[in-house]
């Protein structure tokens, strides 16, 4: 059924080549009867399909497996037992082997349980912090569809072929402000406004609440999945302070005409969110697009400029004046002499002067940035969602943003 009804469906199969179309045929028609696992986007598959997949579900895995449904043989016997009926035998048989009667009544009797079950007692269990979860997600779909309007307003292209939902978050492979590498299928798949409920989730297991100010690192390398952590943010009512790099990597937001600076802008042209960073760099290798052309690093400053949002390398340390009671601050000022590279001591500087007086709960990092996280091997060691603590080794990993904070005692989320 997979093979038939999606295998030209620009939604699901459509895109990809013969082996992946096989290979995902085949794990669709396994997986709705075990794990649930999904690879391809499930709302975008056809009727038909969803059906197929409805009995699978309901049929379930062997009968010595753990798998949910009436069970293989359960169904096996439903089959021969109508086929039978149509014939008129009055046996019911297979190969040369008799079906008991009594056997037969347990597969009906199980069949028609499991179909009362299913329509009789329904179940519904929800998460912590539900609701918050989804005006989260609803939000994150509104701001996805205001860029989408955006980009088409402006008469960018669309490349079902990369972008198969059509959503416009997806960039060029290459652009003359594209940073580096990147994965297809990872930016294809955090265009999906739930992530928002999952940095919602994040935040909570943090005791983030509302009123506390966070500061946010985002690159244009991940659209989508900025704009779900401004949603979550949002919704719970967080004081943000964002630095974007804006530069992005392979299938980002690296059209020069488009950064994420731009749609950061339409999305509050649209009051959507609020939000303004409030300093951008260059973003790519060492925040300062290091191995871009002059034209590409021109075309970033621009995107900078035309934004009106304070350049990094433009902003001068603020004149504070000393704290008289140092003793009743909320929590210690970060060590920056922990932090050995200049633009990572930048970054840090700009967010605790923004913040003020306004201790800093939390640090967010969207992307993997080397001035937030550090090169591929400090990538590693950080968690993938909330990191409490410093990971072991801190001290011989490469300076970075999200290090410092955790460092000073500030949680992270990555």
């Amino acid at each position: 059924m997979m093979v038939v009804y999606e295998w030209n469906n620009p939604s699901t199969l459509g895109p990809l080549d013969t082996g992946g179309k096989v290979l995902g045929s085949v794990f669709h028609a396994v997986q709705p009867r075990t794990a649930g696992f999904s690879t391809i986007d499930v709302a975008g598959m056809r009727q038909e399909t969803l059906f197929s997949q409805v009995i699978l579900m309901f049929i379930g895995g062997g009968s010595a497996g753990t798998a949910g449904g009436i069970k293989v043989t359960t169904a096996a016997i439903l089959v021969v037992l109508v086929v039978a009926e149509v014939r008129g035998n009055p046996d019911v048989t297979v190969g040369r082997r008799r079906i008991a009667t009594e056997t037969q009544r347990q597969a009906v009797g199980i069949a028609i349980v499991g179909l009362v079950a299913v329509e009789v007692f329904p179940t519904e269990e929800q998460q912590p912090h539900y609701a918050e979860k989804m005006l989260a997600a609803r939000k994150a779909q509104e701001a996805l569809e205001v860029i989408h309007d955006a980009s088409q307003r402006r008469g960018l292209g669309l490349r079902l072929k990369t972008d198969p939902s059509g959503s416009r978050l997806i960039g060029e492979v290459l652009s003359p402000i594209t940073s580096g590498s990147g994965s297809l299928v990872s930016k294809q798949t955090t265009v999906n406004p739930n992530f928002a409920a999952v940095v919602v989730q994040w935040l909570k297991e943090l005791r983030i609440k509302s009123g506390d100010v966070v500061a946010i690192g985002v690159s244009g390398s991940f659209p989508a999945m900025n704009a779900s952590v401004y949603a979550a943010i949002h919704e719970l009512g967080i004081e943000p302070i964002i630095i974007s790099s804006t530069a992005a990597s392979q299938w980002g937001a690296n059209d020069p005409n488009f950064t994420w600076l731009d749609m950061e802008a339409a999305l509050r042209r649209n009051e959507v969110f609020p939000y303004k960073s409030v300093a951008a760099s260059l973003g790519g290798v060492g925040d300062d697009a290091i191995g871009l052309s002059k034209r590409g690093r021109q075309m970033l400053e621009r995107a900078i400029e035309r934004n009106k949002i304070p350049a990094l390398a433009d902003i001068e340390p603020e004149e504070r004046p000393a704290e008289e009671n140092v003793e009743e601050a909320d929590e210690p000022a970060p060590s920056l002499a922990l932090v050995d590279q200049g633009r990572v001591r930048e970054r840090m500087r700009v967010y605790y002067e923004a913040a003020g007086d306004r201790p800093i709960k939390a640090y967010v990092n969207v992307g993997g940035g080397t001035v937030s996280v550090g090169t591929k091997v400090g990538k590693k060691k950080f968690n993938a969602g909330v990191n409490a603590r410093p990971p072991k080794g801190i001290e011989d990993m490469p300076p970075s943003v999200l290090g410092a904070f955790l460092e000073s005692g500030v949680p992270g989320i990555h």
